[in-house]
């Protein structure tokens, strides 16, 4: 049989096995048999092989049946395994997208509650303390409502000392509306724009109780300009915001920006915008709103310079117009100086007499 197997077609069928048998039987009986014989031994030998196969089959079809049957059991329990794999895998999918949703929650609140922290602890500007000496100035305080009455932004423009500070504390303290701020830009080096607006920030979280604004601006989703909107809408015919002591505009530009968005907005809604500063406002600023007056800040008369003298504990001889005369010449009304003079009287004591001065 392996010498046949040999000779055999890789595709194998009864003709085929039956001359390769008879061949082989031919080979090995070479002339006891005839070709008759041949065939019939051929046959008769086909038939016993194919009875003992299948008898061999018959015994060995349980055993592939239950092996096929096993692999089919193992398959279907792998099948099972990765339905459940999958089941798992989805809800631990569902959980981990669960956990990670409750953690972002919990980190955007911390988040949310340090900017509120933040913000509650930022303290609003203080305003400027009035000197010992404090000459009120009602007549040009008086002009200056006037100039409020007529628009809604009041740039007080002068020289260093000149009481624009002083002058604008006046307008703070008369406006009888709650709804007023007080914002200084002194000594802040290079941080006045961010200042500004988070002073204006802070000035609408007082005015709503809202953190949702701050925490949008920070975010980036509401501009400087959106969050002055808000804010004009809520103040609309009753606010007033004081900027102390604007940079120069050379400096900072940008901060000029925001000055302009304040302007405009406020002029919008009726909003009072007084600002003091040293140096004049940009001059496109001028031109592109109608709005602004700017005013500088008079010298002190000699009837002020009078009035300040009476203000304070000097002898009587010294509180009169010789004396407020020779005060302003020396100080050409400037209010810094004529206010350190006339302290430096007071300092004298009243003891202090004409003969000596």
């Amino acid at each position: 049989m392996e010498n046949i197997a040999t000779q055999l077609p890789s595709t194998l069928d009864d003709e085929s096995l039956f001359f390769a048998l008879r061949d082989q039987f031919k080979k090995d009986w070479p002339k006891k048999l005839t070709e008759k014989q041949l065939d019939i031994a051929t046959t008769q030998y086909l038939k016993c092989l194919d009875r003992a196969l299948s008898t061999k089959l018959g015994q060995l079809l349980p055993t592939i049946f239950r092996k096929i049957e096993r692999i089919g059991n193992d398959v279907d329990e792998i099948k099972r395994s990765s339905i459940d794999f999958q089941r798992q895998f989805h809800r631990f999918e569902k959980l981990s997208l669960s956990q990670s949703e409750m953690l972002m929650q919990g980190l955007i609140g911390i988040s949310n509650q340090i900017m509120i922290r933040n913000l509650e602890m930022s303290l609003p500007d203080d305003i400027t303390l009035r000197p010992t000496i404090y000459l009120h100035r009602d007549e040009i305080i008086r002009d200056f409502q006037k100039d409020l009455d007529k628009t809604t932004c009041l740039s007080l423009v002068d020289g260093s000392g000149k009481g624009k500070t002083q002058l604008a504390v006046c307008l703070y303290e008369i406006h009888a509306n709650p709804k007023k701020y007080w914002i200084t830009l002194r000594n802040k080096d290079n941080t006045h724009k961010k200042h500004l607006q988070h002073q204006i920030l802070r000035w609408l979280y007082k005015l709503t109780g809202e953190s949702i604004y701050w925490q949008k601006y920070l975010s980036g989703e509401i501009t400087f300009g959106e969050i002055v909107l808000i804010l004009g809408k809520l103040l609309e015919g009753c606010g007033l915001l004081i900027i102390d002591d604007l940079p120069n505009p050379v400096d900072v530009g940008d901060l000029h920006d925001d000055l302009e968005i304040l302007i405009k907005i406020f002029a919008d809604y009726d909003v009072k915008l007084v600002t003091t500063s040293q140096w004049k406002l940009p001059p496109n600023l001028e031109s592109r709103s109608s709005s602004i007056i700017i005013r500088p800040c008079p010298y002190f008369s000699l009837e002020e310079i009078l009035d300040l003298l009476n203000l304070i504990r000097i002898p009587g001889e010294l509180q009169n117009k010789n004396i407020a005369a020779w005060i302003r010449a020396t100080t050409k009304g400037h209010p810094s100086l004529v206010t350190a003079t006339v302290t430096w009287l007071e300092k004298q004591g009243e003891d202090f007499r004409i003969e000596i001065f």
